[in-house]
Order: C-alpha cells, then structure tokens, then sequence
C-alpha cells in the first residue's frame, strides 16, 4: 500500500514539474504600446523598439494626424515585413479639432516611394485591423494580469484619451505614458507659413494643438505617472550630417541603418526637421541619456486663440518633464549602434 501511496505522489510531483500550464515566468521585460502619428520619424521610432531588448512591444497603434492614413498603414506593414516583426498593427478611429497641414502630411507618400519599400507588395487593405480595439485588448489583459503597460505616444493622445472615457478602469492598466508633446519654456511649432496666421499661437506644438480638448481631459482625469518630452528638449536632437554620414556608411551593410538613411534623407530640404519621436523612444531605454525629470503642475489652454499651449499652473496636473538631452554624443552613438542590425 504504501508503494502504490508513494508511486502516485511521484507520478503527481513529476506532472508538476512537467505541465506548461501550472506555473509561468513573468517577464522581466517592459511591456510598450507604441501610439503615432504615421509621420517619418515615427516609422524610425518603431525600428528602434524593436532592436531594445529591454522591452516587449504590444502593439502599433496608428493615428491619422500628421500622415494620410491608408498610405501610413501601407508603410507600417510594410517596414513591418522588412525587418521581419510580428508585432500586431491597428489603425486608430481617433478624430483631431485642428488638423496637421498636408505639407506635412504628405511626407508618407514619400515615404511610401522609398526603393525598399517599393520592392515589398502592399499588405493589407482598408478596413484596416482596429487600432481602438488591440489597445482595448492590450489594456484588458494587463488588467486582468495586473502587468501594467507603458504607453509611448509620439501623437496625440486622442486615442487613449478616448478609450478611458468608455472604459474607465482600464486607467489601472497604465503604469505611465511617455509622451512627445508640448512646449514647456520653448516655442511651439505652428508654422504660419502653412496654417492661417490667425490661429498660429504660438505657445503651441502640434500633438496637443491637433486635439486640445482630448490632451486636457487626460491630464485631469488620469493619476498615473505621465513623462513628457515638450519640443524643449526634442529640439536638441538634430538630423546632423555626422548622423547622416554614419548612417549613409552602415547602410551599406546594415538593412536597419538603411531604412533609417533613405527616411531621413527624404527630408535634407526640411531644416526645421528634428528627431522628435526617436529621441522620446531612446527614453524607453535610455533614461541615462537625459536630466532629471522636472516635477511641474501643469493645464492645457483648450478655447480661443491660445487652444493648445501647455502651460504650468498651480493645482494643475504633476507632470515629469524631461528638458535636456544632457548626452547628445551618447544619443547619437546608442542610436547608431541599435540600428546596426538587419532583422528583429
């Protein structure tokens, strides 16, 4: 009797140990959503997820605001087959009060032109995947497994803005939002050469001032951690010729570094163009590279001629803005070396 007691105990241990589905590591990783715009430096943004191996990439949520929404998904899928990443992609229904000027636009058809680019079929077509819909599953399963996801948003952030609205305790799945946006002691960067004089305010930068109303909401009615990343410190991140130089030499034996010099090169007659969005992600993995976030109590102006300035005032919102790139070397060099690749 006590042989057989002792065979099932064993038999029970070594199921134990055996099953896939008793026990399961969690990762160590960080967990991201990537939210953008579909602009140029944000396809560079997304190549530059997925070489960090710090994180697990979510999902890519695309917003029609500074790109043209079918050609941006052509391109996301496309730099998605280049580089061999599954990653999933939706494209977000979220809907802007003041639109991004079709000069800008208009930079993804460019995009979409690219010699690499060309030599790959289109993918999908509209409808697109639901962008609104993988952010809702992404932020339901952290719930439920209460792993809380960090949102990097080199947009506007209609998109989350309105899926709180509907599902308020998807707040709780949130651990912080990194986002680029804003202008703290900086300029904006409404450019009265391509919008009305009238409305160029110009305390304003574009991903608040697309949507002024959707960025107030979040900052009053969300409590986790937001970092920003106004144009104060993005400013500092320059497309330098050294930059171009290196990337246009390891283009030759790198695929990453390639799609990064032909997507940058499409912009050498835009001097005001900036690494906006990849010097946010760097940040990701990177927050060595920069200062020491700035605790600021901060409201958006959301009516009237000054709509979309960030701006500090007591009993605001707490905010964590990051101001300088303190190693710009090191940027650039951490940069280069990530896209010293080929595939994911």
């Amino acid at each position: 009797m006590r042989k057989i007691v002792y065979m099932i105990l064993l038999s029970l241990i070594l199921i134990g140990c055996n099953s896939e589905n008793t026990y399961y590591e969690p990762s160590a990783k960080e967990q991201v959503v990537f939210i953008n715009g579909g602009s140029i430096d944000d396809y560079v943004s997304y190549l530059l997820l997925t070489t960090m191996d710090e994180i697990e990439l979510k999902g890519v949520v695309v917003i029609n605001a500074d790109t043209i929404a079918d050609t941006a998904m052509q391109v996301q899928f496309k730099t998605k087959k280049y580089i061999k990443d599954e990653t999933k992609v939706g494209l977000s229904s979220a809907r802007g009060w003041n639109a991004f000027p079709w000069n800008y636009r208009k930079d993804v058809i460019k995009m979409s032109e690219m010699e690499i680019l060309k030599e790959i079929d289109d993918d999908q077509k509209p409808p697109y995947s639901s962008g609104d819909e993988l952010l809702y599953n992404i932020l339901s399963s952290a719930l439920l497994n209460e792993s809380p996801v960090t949102i990097l948003a080199t947009a506007p952030v209609t998109s989350i803005t309105d899926i709180l609205k509907k599902y308020p305790e998807l707040k709780n799945a949130i651990k912080q939002i990194v986002w680029m946006g804003g202008a703290i002691y900086a300029a904006g960067n409404l450019d009265k050469n391509t919008i009305p004089k009238e409305i160029a305010n110009p305390k304003a930068e574009w991903n608040i001032f697309w949507d002024p109303e959707g960025s107030s909401w979040l900052l009053k009615n969300t409590t986790f951690p937001i970092v920003l990343f106004p144009l104060d410190v993005t400013n500092q991140a320059k497309v330098t010729a050294e930059l171009k130089e290196r990337l246009s030499t390891q283009a030759l034996y790198y695929r990453y570094s390639k799609f990064v010099y032909d997507s940058y090169s499409l912009v050498d007659d835009e001097p005001f163009f900036e690494m906006w969005n990849s010097v946010t992600t760097a940040y990701i993995a990177r927050a060595d590279l920069f200062s020491a976030p700035v605790s600021m109590e901060l409201n958006i102006t959301t009516d009237g001629y000054e709509q979309g300035t960030i701006f500090q005032n007591p009993g605001g919102r707490h905010v964590s803005v990051i101001l300088n790139l303190d190693d710009k070397e090191g940027f650039y060099t951490y940069v280069l070396n990530q896209f010293e690749r080929d595939y994911r």
